[in-house]
């Protein structure tokens, strides 16, 4: 155990194992003797994320590339390429003699450090989206792991859907109005969503899927429905990763999506912001009405993200690779296109569908993997 004593000359006890404390001060006495500390972006917490990201921004640090954390900065120092700039004149060949880096991992710091210097996105692939007359885009809150060690109540509190329907949008959110009304939320959602026909539910990354997995479990939901939800869903995540790099610092929901062109109405909130006003809400439902809102509001700008990405993807891989919409006249006539970045030729025939253009491959000897 040790003290800290910030800025402010406020004192705070710090816990770690010897092992881990001898190590940080042999880092110490390293910078001391005069070692030059670099910011690495994303890997300080509050009060010195804002300070930290800003000046790895400043010095076009290699960490701004998406992926390339800690252990990966240090194997790319010791090679010289400490900037952005730096990798994206590396040669892969180069790159891959780093251990840990393969092929496909030294294509990706590549092609994300050059999308960073054109602060234009890269095309990789055309995305291909089912056509289904009810379009779902699901976020969910909760407190997940990130209370663990304060000994707060593990739980997810919101379901947010924001449903896309014959051209009409509307979003609903199923809340736990208290600490253990969790089930009834969750029932709540789970009988809503199987009146629903035809549709599929997009999200961002795994949290959404493997937290319904674990609200299954927990509420023993029927193996059929829990088919009828798990079997209907798609990571966007996924696709957007497969078809696209981005100049972002990172693939998140909200950096990507604000790149895309997506404004949160309230940008000062975040995952933890949600769920201490979750907290304060259920001390006093009927006060802290205001608190409960501005979770929702949080949420619904997460789902509104979520189906602006979706749209985003399906049409920018379109333009990526030149293909547009057709005239019925030209439905079901073949044509070439060039695979820009694969480097493959191939036909392609563009069919109508009832709700609009798709393409269908000919031959198909690569495309995005899902």
């Amino acid at each position: 155990m040790f003290y800290l004593i910030n800025r402010d000359y406020e004192e705070s006890e710090v816990g770690y194992d010897e092992v881990e404390l001898l190590a940080i001060l042999e880092d110490i006495r390293e910078i001391l003797r005069g070692k030059e500390v670099t910011p690495t972006y994303g890997a300080c917490q509050w009060p010195w994320e804002t300070y930290n990201n800003e000046e790895a921004i400043r010095r076009r640090d290699i960490s701004l590339v998406s992926g390339v954390g800690p252990s990966f900065k240090q194997k790319l120092t010791e090679m010289r390429i400490g900037t952005v700039d730096d990798l994206a004149k590396t040669p892969l060949e180069d790159l891959v003699k780093i251990k840990g880096i393969g092929g496909k991992r030294a294509r990706k710091f590549s092609l994300n450090s050059k999308a960073l210097i054109s602060e234009n996105y890269i095309c990789l692939g055309l995305c291909q989206f089912p056509e289904k007359r009810t379009e779902i885009f699901l976020d969910l809150e909760g407190t997940g792991e990130q209370v663990a060690d304060e000994e707060l109540v593990a739980m997810d509190y919101l379901i947010g859907v924001l449903t896309r329907k014959d051209g009409k949008e509307e979003y609903a959110p199923f809340i736990a109005h208290g600490l253990d009304r969790e089930g009834e939320m969750f029932g709540q959602f789970v009988k809503w969503l199987l009146k629903q026909n035809d549709f599929i539910i997009y999200h961002w990354h795994h949290y959404e899927r493997v937290h319904l997995e674990r609200l299954a479990e927990r509420y023993a939901l029927a193996d059929e429905i829990r088919r009828v939800i798990l079997e209907n869903m798609r990571d966007l995540y996924r696709d957007a990763i497969a078809c696209f790099v981005f100049p972002t610092y990172g693939n998140g929901l909200k950096e990507v999506a604000n790149y895309m062109g997506y404004k949160w109405k309230h940008p000062d909130v975040n995952a933890l912001e949600s769920i201490a006003l979750y907290f304060q809400y259920v001390t006093d439902p009927h006060k802290n009405k205001d608190k409960m809102q501005k979770v929702i509001d949080y949420n619904e700008d997460d789902c509104r993200a979520t189906m602006l990405a979706k749209d985003w993807l399906k049409q920018n891989s379109l333009k990526g690779y030149g293909i547009r919409q057709l005239t019925p006249l030209e439905a079901g006539k073949v044509y070439d296109y060039k695979f820009d970045v694969n480097e493959i030729r191939g036909p392609i025939i563009l069919t109508v569908e009832e709700n609009g253009w798709e393409w269908v491959p000919v031959s198909a000897k690569r495309h995005a993997t899902y």
